[in-house]
Formats: C-alpha cells, sequence, structure tokens
C-alpha cells in the first residue's frame, strides 16, 4: 500500500467520530437515545482513534506478509482469500458472540472473547519462526 494511501485512511478514521456526532444528533434527538453525553462522546472518540490506529498499523502488515509469501501469479487471489477469510471469521465472531450475550449475558461473552485470545496468543508462541526471507532481486 503506498504511503498516501495510509494516510487517507488514518484521515478517513480520525475524520468518521467527527461527522459522526453532527450526523447522529438528529437521529437521537428523533428517538430519544441519551448516549451522546459528553463522556461517553470523549470516549467514543478517543476509542475509535486507538481502532483506526490498530487497523492502520496491522491491516498493511498482513496485506505485506501475504504478499511476500504468495507466488507472484497469485498475489491478487492470496489478498483476495485473505480479506474473505477475514471476513467470514468476523461474521463468525459477532454471530456467537450475540448468541452468548442474548443467553447467556455479556459477561460470558467477554469471559469467551479472553479465552479465545488466550488460546490464539498461546498458540502464535507455540508456532516456529519463519525461515528468513530471501533479498527481493
Amino acid at each position: 500500500m503506498e504511503r498516501k494511501h495510509t494516510l487517507f485512511l488514518c484521515a478517513a478514521f480520525a475524520l468518521a467520530p467527527a461527522l459522526a456526532t453532527p450526523i447522529g444528533a438528529p437521529f437521537d434527538a428523533a428517538f430519544g437515545a441519551r448516549v451522546s453525553t459528553p463522556p461517553a462522546l470523549a470516549a467514543f472518540f478517543v476509542l475509535f482513534g486507538v481502532y483506526g490506529l490498530q487497523r492502520a498499523l496491522t491491516d498493511g502488515v498482513a496485506k505485506a506478509l501475504v504478499t511476500d509469501l504468495s507466488p507472484s501469479d497469485a498475489k491478487a487471489t492470496a489478498l483476495g482469500l485473505l480479506d474473505t477469510i477475514a471476513g467470514v471469521g468476523v461474521l463468525l465472531a459477532s454471530v456467537v458472540a450475540g448468541i452468548l450475550w442474548e443467553t447467556l449475558g455479556p459477561d460470558t461473552t467477554l469471559w469467551f472473547g479472553s479465552a479465545c485470545a488466550a488460546i490464539a496468543t498461546l498458540g502464535l508462541l507455540a508456532t516456529p519462526p519463519p525461515a528468513p526471507a530471501k533479498p527481493r532481486t
């Protein structure tokens, strides 16, 4: 990904919360939602910025890794497969989280998410490091 694209994505993640407030205010007034209090709004800005930073730091790395590991005639296919697997994973995770939340409550959902993260971390730590990459020619 080119630097200008990365900067654009970072700017978009930073701008989204600023646009969400004026766009969401009429809906809050119309439907009676009161989540736009100053502390909640400040937390939203901070957390959304952290989320944007996390996406900016990880998405490019994953795509670069897949590009480096895939054959030259299948790079686009490999990137498409990466995004497909990630999208299906997010969909399944959302469905499971919704079912857990509705049936067992938010505490169970958060504990389950923590357990999944711990298992993934242990799996990553147990994976041997890859062989050094060959220099590009």
